[in-house]
């Protein structure tokens, strides 16, 4: 009890020399207002690590392959790359093509996303279920995949790069530097004789029509290409090494759940179901 009346009268004389010693409040109100201050980076820092922390699934899951626009301005990115390889399967450039395979795989679905994207998130739904529950080996299951396992890659068509001002990276050099391969895309896949999956989804009086014909100028999102380079492949549309293209993806038989929506992604990846020519509805 003496040690704490000992602490008690200390604190009361400090008090009263405060109250009394008039001069000091303003410096310690002064002090005060600079040590806010000076605590405003930190605070903002600090408010910025729950962001951080907070990172949603479906963002995480579209970072963890994500090939950057870093260098497009010298078509030196990672999705320079993707494309180069791309255009290499194109024109049968056998070093390209080794390059490429060696980077990237034979077999994969490249996705093109953006942030604040709802057909992202649904799309997240079924490739994330079907990249946790495939099998290479059971043809019958419903997430069985053919040739290869599974792979994606994504490309950010809004990501920003520094020191490159610019209102979209993405279409200033992306698009335009591989103009051809989207405006090959958009003809080729906008043809009903070639194409079944636009058939099954409506023809030309379909969304997904519409949206095909605009890859000749933008990349809307999502928009999903799957490379398909095996020699299993077999079928007739194909430029660049793309044999499917897939939108906000519907779960299969029109069902929601990421198990249906996986099992729409499955039948891409085999060329089979929907978006067979052997599809009846």
């Amino acid at each position: 009890m003496v040690v704490l009346r000992m602490i008690g009268r200390f604190f009361a004389r400090i008090g009263r020399w405060i109250r009394d010693t008039a001069w000091v409040q303003p410096l310690l109100i002064v002090g005060g207002i600079f040590a806010i201050i000076f605590s405003i980076p930190y605070i903002t820092n600090w408010v910025k690590s729950w962001g951080a922390s907070s990172t949603t699934e479906v963002e995480k899951f579209y970072n963890k392959n994500k090939l950057s626009l870093k260098g497009c301005d010298e078509k030196n990115s990672d999705a320079d790359k993707m494309f180069q390889y791309l255009v290499a399967l194109d024109d049968n450039d056998e070093e390209g093509i080794e390059a490429g395979k060696k980077k990237f795989g034979e077999k994969f679905f490249l996705c093109f996303v953006q942030d604040g994207c709802s057909g992202c998130d649904n799309n997240y739904e079924g490739l994330n279920y079907l990249k946790s529950n495939y099998t290479t080996k059971d043809e019958t299951s419903d997430l069985y995949l053919a040739d290869a396992d599974f792979k994606y890659y994504t490309i950010h068509t809004d990501e920003t790069v520094d020191d490159l001002d610019y209102n979209n990276i993405f279409e200033h050099f992306i698009i335009e530097n591989y103009q051809q391969v989207f405006e090959t895309l958009a003809g080729t896949f906008s043809d009903e004789q070639n194409y079944p999956y636009l058939v099954n989804q409506g023809g030309k009086s379909s969304t997904y029509y519409t949206n095909i014909n605009k890859l000749a100028e933008t990349v809307e999102t999502p928009t999903i290409f799957l490379v398909d380079t095996t020699n299993n492949a077999n079928i007739t549309t194909s430029e660049f090494g793309v044999t499917e293209i897939v939108f906000a993806a519907q779960g299969k038989d029109n069902k929601s759940t990421s198990l249906d929506k996986a099992m729409t992604f499955a039948d891409c990846w085999n060329h089979a179901d929907i978006f067979s020519e052997d599809y009846k509805d």
